[in-house]
């Protein structure tokens, strides 16, 4: 509303309206109903994670949600999910995303 009064009045001012990508928070929409789904796609989220830091929002987003149903998997299932790296998972929470919980899951299944 404010927008086009803006314009009327005075055509050459220009109004930036925030981009949304939505996608960013929809791709994965389907699986929150699912969360001790571990799938394929979150084995190779955490498996080819290298950068100490996040690169971005999604990648963020992405390696958080793959923490979470890693740890849903872990308590559902009590066994660490075949082809995941614990390695590089263990190097992620103590560098990255810092989970005590799912780092005292993780030591309790090497025993």
């Amino acid at each position: 509303m404010a927008e086009k009064i803006l314009r009327r009045t005075n055509p050459d001012i220009i109004v930036e309206k925030p981009i949304i990508n939505s996608r960013v928070y929809d791709n994965n929409a389907h699986r929150s109903s699912r969360p001790y789904n571990l799938d394929e796609k979150d084995i190779n989220i955490l498996n080819n994670f290298k950068d100490i830091r996040y690169k971005d929002q999604q990648t963020r987003e992405a390696v958080e949600g793959a923490m979470k149903r890693l740890k849903d998997y872990i308590f559902k299932n009590n066994k660490w999910p075949e082809g995941l790296d614990r390695d590089n998972v263990i190097r992620i929470l103590t560098n990255v995303h810092y989970d005590e919980e799912l780092l005292e899951l993780i030591k309790t299944l090497s025993n």
